[in-house]
């Protein structure tokens, strides 16, 4: 039997309230993000290792590549800026005190690369309708049983990506790998990979000159 309603039903107090959030809003929060990120631009910086890796042993390195602009592969990153990024690469790890040496004798080897990613993120802007909530449900939340419908805001953030892998010359294998990521605008200058080179190496096992 069907029943019919001139109202919706009353919600009780203790009952969870659904909230209405509108696009305008939504997108001014969204907005206010953007800005915040625009001042920071932290790199977030995720590692992997070999965890049986001498590295305190590690004191000389050598860059895979030379430093000169070579053809890249890579449409969406021109080729000045993998060389600015094995220059930044080179001068970070001699800060550090390791000793730059011929490819033959160096106990790292040094490999860098850098690419662009595009980002989606889809948030639910608007909700049209009324329904019941937990805990008069079943644990879980289903638009297609509350009488209403979901839009969705879909917001693409263009991101820089750079990897640092470090080779164990003897083995011929990688034995750390840091990559960085964060939210790009425009090309990649030489602030964004200067900051990103520092914010990767600075997790990297190596030992450093006091």
């Amino acid at each position: 039997m069907a029943f019919l309603f001139s109202r919706p039903p009353v919600v009780p107090a203790h009952m969870p309230r659904l909230v209405r959030v509108t696009r305008r809003g939504l997108l001014l929060v969204l907005l206010g993000a953007v800005l915040v990120l625009g001042c920071a631009a932290e790199v977030e910086v995720r590692t992997a290792r070999d965890p049986g890796a001498p590295f305190a042993q590690f004191h000389s390195f050598a860059m895979l590549l030379p430093n000169k602009a070579l053809p890249s592969k890579d449409a969406d990153v021109d080729p000045f800026v993998f060389q600015r990024l094995r220059q930044l690469t080179y001068q970070q790890l001699k800060s550090f005190g390791l000793t730059p040496m011929d490819k033959a004798q160096a106990d790292l080897l040094v490999g860098v690369l850098a690419r662009r990613n595009q980002r989606i993120d889809v948030y639910p802007s608007t909700y049209y309708g009324y329904g019941y909530g937990p805990p008069y449900g079943y644990g879980y939340w289903s638009p297609a049983y509350r009488g209403g419908t979901w839009s969705s805001q879909v917001v693409k953030t263009n991101e820089a990506i750079v990897v640092v892998d470090l080779i164990d010359r003897k083995k011929q294998a990688v034995v750390w790998r840091g990559t960085g990521v964060r939210t790009l605008e425009g090309d990649f200058d030489d602030e964004t990979l200067t900051q990103m080179v520092g914010a990767i190496l600075a997790e990297a096992p190596l030992a450093r000159a006091p």
